[in-house]
């Protein structure tokens, strides 16, 4: 496959590994950032490592190991910070999150039954 798209051996698996994650969302849907296309991307790179063991009759530790970090960094890096950006989006949320609540009874937590309290209750 090197020899017929014309790049070199490492450019091949960063683009194919980018390709293959690109692909498994299209055709799951899944969303940006998917743990499941970069589990997808690693399995197809270890079938290839695989299929390398059995060409060479022997594992070429070096060239795996390069093999794979070129195979996933992209994908890896797509998946970690589109986590991140998530988590950061929802950061308002969890900061709001800490305002207390009303209990299951619809009181807000430390109130009494006053004419003010009627006010506080949720509607069921």
């Amino acid at each position: 496959m090197v020899a017929f798209v014309g790049q070199n051996h490492s450019l091949m698996h960063v683009h194919t590994g980018l390709a293959i994650y690109v692909l498994f969302q299209l055709v799951w849907g899944t969303r940006r950032g998917s743990f499941p296309a970069l589990g997808c991307v690693a399995l197809f790179e270890a079938f290839n490592e695989i299929c390398d063991r059995f060409y060479f009759d022997s594992w070429r530790a070096a060239d795996t190991f390069t093999d794979v970090l070129l195979t996933l960094f992209w994908p890896t890096v797509l998946v970690v910070v589109s986590h991140f950006r998530r988590w950061r989006w929802n950061a308002p949320r969890r900061r709001s999150s800490k305002v207390p609540r009303p209990a299951a009874d619809g009181l807000v937590a430390g109130s009494d039954l006053t004419s003010s309290s009627w006010a506080t209750r949720r509607p069921r």
